[in-house]
Formats: structure tokens, C-alpha cells, sequence
């Protein structure tokens, strides 16, 4: 059986770690997580849809992104059952930033020993993408 799996607040905490550690020491907002309704939060942001994917973009290239930790349910599950699936890591993100995200997301999740497969769904930004670990 295999198991598909998205990286972005599946496999860590991304939006959080994005709005609290990047967007607000760029912006100067104090907007909290929880005000977070939309999606994508564009509107709440009080910016553009290419402002927002710019700004997420620029922090997946960040150390911030190549540091996030991996979300502790997620990893402790693979680690107590991930032997028994196989496992696919799928997220829609720009081709610009698919090697940071294949080396953060799958790296957290590669050290427990069952992450296969990164397939990158690119959103109308580019081809899909799929790389083996």
C-alpha cells in the first residue's frame, strides 16, 4: 500500500513558520497565525496573490526553510508505523524552489528510512516533476 503525503503543513509547519519567522520581520505585521482564514491569505496579508507566492518562494530558499523541523506527529507516526506503507511525498511549489523543498521535506522524513518518491505537482507554474530518494 502507499501512503501519499504533502509537505507543507503535513509533513511541517510551514505557513506558521513563514508567517512568524519571515513575513512579519519583513512586513513589519503583527497579524497572527490564527487570522490566517483564507487560502490562499493573500487578502488577509493585504497583498498581492504574486506578492504572497513571491514571498513564500523567497523564504523556501531560505536557511529559515532548510532548518524547519519536521512537524514531531508526523515524524513520530512514520516511525512508529511507516514500515508498513510506502511512501510518497507530493507538493505543488515553483520550479525554482523543488530542490529545497525535496532536500528539506524529504530529509526530515528520509531519516526515519521510508520516504520513496518527492513528486513535485507545480500548480500551472511548470512541469511535474518526480525524483527518487
Amino acid at each position: 500500500m502507499k501512503l501519499i503525503l504533502d509537505v507543507d503543513d503535513v509533513l511541517n509547519d510551514f505557513m506558521r513558520c513563514w508567517l512568524e519567522q519571515w513575513w512579519r520581520s519583513k512586513s513589519g505585521s503583527t497579524l497572527c497565525y490564527e487570522e490566517l482564514v483564507g487560502n490562499p491569505p493573500h487578502n488577509a496579508l493585504g497583498i498581492s496573490l504574486e506578492e504572497y507566492r513571491n514571498s513564500i518562494d523567497e523564504f523556501r530558499l531560505s536557511t529559515l526553510f532548510t532548518q524547519m523541523p519536521p512537524n514531531p506527529e508526523v515524524k513520530k507516526w512514520f516511525l512508529d508505523y511507516g514500515h508498513l506503507l510506502r511512501h510518497i511525498v507530493l507538493t505543488g511549489i515553483p520550479r525554482l524552489a523543488a530542490a529545497a523543498s525535496a532536500s528539506c521535506g524529504c530529509s526530515n522524513i528520509s531519516e526515519t528510512g521510508f520516504a520513496h518518491s518527492l513528486l513535485l505537482h507545480q500548480n500551472g507554474w511548470g512541469r511535474i516533476c518526480q525524483y527518487t530518494i
